[in-house]
């Protein structure tokens, strides 16, 4: 689905076939301000943030699964901290930015690759082997049966 959504340039993607809700990482000139915003916790000010917020918010009964990739791997986490009823619910992150001052909840999973720069601060996830291709090894990501 990532790749899907990076090649046709999609912020957010709901997949009502599998209830889930996508959230692609960094892809845009635009997306260079929420980059740079993110280490100053204003990340829910961006146009990023508010879009996803909105698209959770108009169909937060029919999701089930929520992932998001690199900057969007914060996003969806701080959605995550900000909608108690998306605590509910099973979040996937995979090669973010997170860092041990971000508070994650029980229902998030963080993966990242060993070697992937991006996500090397990530106190939290849980490491996979790493793709020897570098660039490749941040948009190596695997997305569940279930979704």
């Amino acid at each position: 689905m990532f790749t899907m959504m990076y090649t046709e340039g999609i912020d957010n993607y709901f997949d009502p076939q599998h209830n889930s809700m996508f959230v692609s990482g960094s892809h845009k000139i635009e997306d260079l301000w929420d980059d740079i915003i993110l280490p100053f916790n204003q990340l829910e000010k961006s146009t990023r943030y508010k879009t996803a917020d909105t698209m959770y918010k108009q169909n937060e009964k029919n999701i089930k699964y929520v992932f998001g990739h690199s900057l969007s791997g914060v996003l969806v986490n701080h959605l995550n901290n900000n909608h108690k009823s998306l605590q509910r619910k099973r979040v996937q992150i995979y090669n973010s930015p997170l860092t041990a001052l971000d508070t994650v909840h029980k229902n998030v999973k963080d993966k990242s690759n060993y070697l992937d720069v991006i996500s090397m601060l990530d106190s939290h996830a849980k490491r996979q082997a790493p793709n020897i291709n570098i660039f490749k090894n941040h948009f190596s990501y695997i997305v569940p049966p279930a979704a």
